[in-house]
């Protein structure tokens, strides 16, 4: 399993989740979470929404995490080994998940992938 939290913008909310490029709508202080589901070749991510609107008793992101720990406490071997990754400067959004695939395929670990807007421009 792969999870990413990020403060990048949002460019598709939803099942078919994409961050971009830039920072979140406020400046890098908002965090979304997304679970990715795939494979390094063949990826999407299921953005989770955090909206106010989108608002029962708690976050959604709450709820996959509380899913994670549930797996742990109950002896699930699948759920046991996890790795929190943050990529380093200049690295795309969708680099940033083939990397993060990759490592836990490689390890078979499940990663929590923190993928920050790291390429500012020019300026």
């Amino acid at each position: 399993m792969v999870i990413v939290i990020s403060n990048r913008n949002v460019e598709r909310e939803g099942e078919d989740g994409r961050f971009g490029e830039q920072l979140g709508s406020k400046q890098g202080q908002n965090l979304r979470v997304g679970q990715i589901i795939g494979t390094v070749n063949d990826w999407r991510m299921n953005l989770l929404p955090e909206n106010e609107a989108a608002l029962n008793e708690k976050y959604p992101s709450e709820d996959l995490f509380q899913m994670v720990r549930e797996k742990i406490e109950g002896g699930d071997e699948s759920a046991k080994q996890w790795n929190f990754y943050i990529h380093g400067f200049n690295c795309e959004f969708s680099k940033s998940i083939e990397q993060a695939l990759a490592i836990a395929d490689r390890y078979e670990i499940n990663v929590i992938l923190f993928s920050w807007a790291s390429n500012p421009g020019p300026d």
